[in-house]
């Protein structure tokens, strides 16, 4: 869901260890065997609290014990979707239907779900270990992997898909993810943001995405990057105490802080939703568990509403489905704000969702009882709050709007989503002091300030981002070869070099962002701890080509197409894309004579931009490398793969992906540990544990 597992569930940054404080263990099926799936105290928890209906408590509880089946989205912000998901069904998902698996299951055709628009979000039967294990399940296994690689397909749980559903953003969204590892909301933000943008524009708006902790904001960039946008930046702050941050007004004329149109707050929480793919939660879960986070998510979904335009929306969402953790947060919430907030009704939005509505009643359980209210027996124990009961009033804030996914109801986990509005500024806000200006700040010739002590303790130590002037050798180089549009933004151009390798280095990489992230790099560098933004536009060549220094990158390909008036070709000859795609050094005489004169009449020696504009089917753009009598592509494997899914094609050898040789070394030291010898076997677990990599 987008943390660390503390209590059996989510926990994020400081407040917990998380998965990756150990080494990760896959889970197999016998896993799931033996784990006892039974836990009196969430059993009488959840058969009391009111939160399920007593008639599908059986359901409830069975459904719980079931694996989660897999999902996944594809991306829709690429003109390459329709097309996508045609050749998925058509090929990779129509070979497995009606397989019958080693263990007896049957597989049955995948669906669309029916709330989630243009068929993007889709649901199998399979489990996540059932597609790793089976090897009549290895092609769709392996399309998966490599079009998740490319940023064209994610797998997510379907109701960790909702929350960005219902934050309802558009292009011109300023939008804070406030818990955002590992990142598959923040790649959906991303999506949004992009979606209704006009081809050859780019969005207005942009993704703050947030972590308190500093390991995961690296997964997160990972998930980020797949999209290539330079509408996204990942921070590193806890959420509790999210800085504010500095922009430029939109006269142009002072500053002013940063108020976003759109927040999520999808906090830290003791997972019980997570059951079906986390089952040790059976074994962890107490009813402390649901207490101990309770006051941390008030102060997040506080600090949230107060960074909220008026007229903003914020969606509060947990994996967990206690009343403690969601109504009692949002009830708390309205009450303390006063009549400037309100719940906004879904009603009619995720058309075919089935959920139950949020309650304005629920008890407290601790010392072994329920409670109703606050008490002589709640106040002697520091963990227990007033916020975590009913406030009074609780029957007139329409908590009915709130919505509460049940594991029976769609086949899937637990969760619980509210979407908030603000409309007036919070009683504490009235008097808010105003932005200096981060360029008068210091005086002429004083130093910059030096980073508190603390500063990136038990962090790694980020390059800065260091913005070019469009004088510099670098920018002109790049502005004269591709004979760049006046309209190309040069201000929001950076690189990562360090002042002190300047003299000694050159700039290898050149990135590009939104002009508002531009700002925040530009006037916040005191204060936020930035770890990532930005996309990568150019790369510098390893050739000896003095008017050559700099070749597009694939991942900055679909910006810099409409900007670059040199160096560019169009062609739609099906049988030479399908070379350059299969060959990574393909011999010459393989290509048409027509194509081959297309491309020299279009460019010179050395980088290129090739789009590909067939008649039938969907168009790419593709970054290459021309010789006097070579013709190659600068692309990674993945994307080579990608494409030629796209084209219906099937795949050399040589671009095949490999057995996964992690899950080979993880049975192998299985078996000699079986076997007796443990030595060899933990040597093969630390390999493992060094070496492998997440899917």
């Amino acid at each position: 869901m987008g943390a660390g597992q503390k209590f059996g569930g989510r926990n994020r940054g400081k407040h917990g260890k998380g998965k990756e404080g150990g080494k990760r263990r896959e889970r197999t099926n016998k896993d799931y065997q033996e784990i006892v799936m039974n836990n009196v105290h969430f059993e009488e928890y959840y058969s009391k609290n009111g939160c399920v209906p007593k008639d599908e408590l059986v359901e409830f509880f069975d459904a719980l014990r079931k694996p989660l089946p897999l999902s996944f989205r594809v991306t829709g912000s690429t003109s390459q979707a329709k097309e996508l998901i045609a050749q998925m069904e058509t090929t990779h998902l129509s070979n497995i239907e009606s397989l019958v698996l080693d263990n007896g299951k049957v597989v049955k055709p995948a669906e669309p779900l029916p709330w989630y628009p243009n068929r993007l979000a889709w649901k199998t039967n399979l489990s996540r270990q059932e597609l790793r294990k089976f090897p009549q399940l290895s092609g769709f296994h392996q399309w998966m992997i490599a079009e998740g690689e490319s940023g064209h397909v994610t797998r997510q749980e379907l109701v960790s898909m909702i929350p960005t559903l219902l934050l309802d953003i558009k292009s011109h969204c300023a939008v804070l993810d406030m818990c955002a590892a590992p990142g598959s909301k923040t790649s959906q933000i991303i999506e949004a943001l992009h979606a209704d943008a006009k081809d050859g524009s780019l969005p207005e708006g942009f993704c703050v995405a947030n972590d308190a902790n500093n390991r995961r904001c690296y997964m997160l960039v990972h998930q980020a990057k797949r999209l290539n946008s330079p509408c996204c930046m990942v921070v590193n702050h806890d959420a509790q105490g999210m800085p504010n941050m500095k922009v430029k007004k939109d006269s142009g004329e002072g500053f002013e802080w940063l108020q976003y149109d759109r927040i999520l707050a999808d906090v830290p929480c003791s997972g019980d939703g997570t059951m079906r793919k986390n089952p040790d939660v059976w074994t962890s879960w107490r009813p402390n568990n649901t207490l101990n986070l309770h006051a941390m998510q008030f102060r997040i979904a506080q600090r949230g509403l107060e960074l909220l335009k008026v007229g903003g929306k914020m969606v509060y969402s947990t994996c967990s489905m206690s009343p403690i953790e969601d109504e009692a947060v949002v009830s708390a919430l309205i009450k303390k704000c006063e009549g400037s907030i309100r719940l906004v009704s879904i009603d009619g939005m995720l058309p075919g969702l089935k959920y139950e509505k949020g309650v304005s009643t629920w008890p407290v359980y601790f010392d072994g009882k329920f409670h109703t209210e606050p008490n002589e027996e709640s106040k002697k124990h520091h963990i227990i709050k007033d916020t975590m009961f009913p406030p009074e009033g609780a029957k007139d804030m329409n908590m009915d709007r709130c919505i509460r996914l049940l594991p029976h109801h769609g086949d899937t986990g637990g969760f619980f989503v509210a979407v908030l509005e603000k409309t007036a500024p919070l009683p504490w806000q009235n008097d808010q002091k105003d932005c200096p200006d981060p360029t008068k700040e210091k005086k002429d010739g004083e130093p910059p300030r030096k980073k508190p002590k603390t500063w990136r303790k038990g962090t790694f130590n980020e390059d800065p981002f260091v913005f070019m002037k469009s004088t510099d050798t670098e920018l002109e180089h790049v502005k004269e070869f591709y004979n760049l549009s006046d309209d190309f933004a040069m201000t929001q151009v950076f690189n990562r070099l360090r002042e002190d390798k300047k003299e000694t280095s050159k700039c290898r990489n050149i990135f590009f962002v939104v002009k508002k992230l531009s700002e925040i790099l530009k006037y916040n560098i005191d204060s936020i701890k930035f770890i990532n933004s930005g996309v990568r536009i150019f790369a510098r060549t390893e050739g000896k080509m003095q008017d050559a220094l700099y070749r597009v990158t694939q991942d900055g390909i679909d910006i810099m197409r409409f900007f670059c008036r040199k160096q560019t070709t169009t062609i739609d000859h099906v049988e030479d894309m399908k070379v350059l795609l299969r060959e990574e050094n393909p011999e010459f005489n393989l290509y048409s004579e027509a194509v081959k004169a297309q491309i020299w009449k279009d460019t010179k020696n050395g980088p290129f931009i090739m789009n590909y504009s067939p008649t039938k089917g969907a168009g790419f753009s593709v970054c290459g490398w021309r010789g006097d009598k070579s013709l190659r592509l600068y692309i990674n494997k993945h994307d080579r793969i990608h494409f030629l899914h796209l084209m219906g094609e099937s795949l050399p050898d040589w671009l095949k992906l490999q057995k996964n040789t992690r899950a080979t070394r993880h049975e192998a030291a299985k078996e000699r540990e079986e076997s007796g010898n443990v030595k060899e076997a933990e040597a093969e677990n630390k390999d493992e544990e060094v070496n492998g990599k997440t899917e």
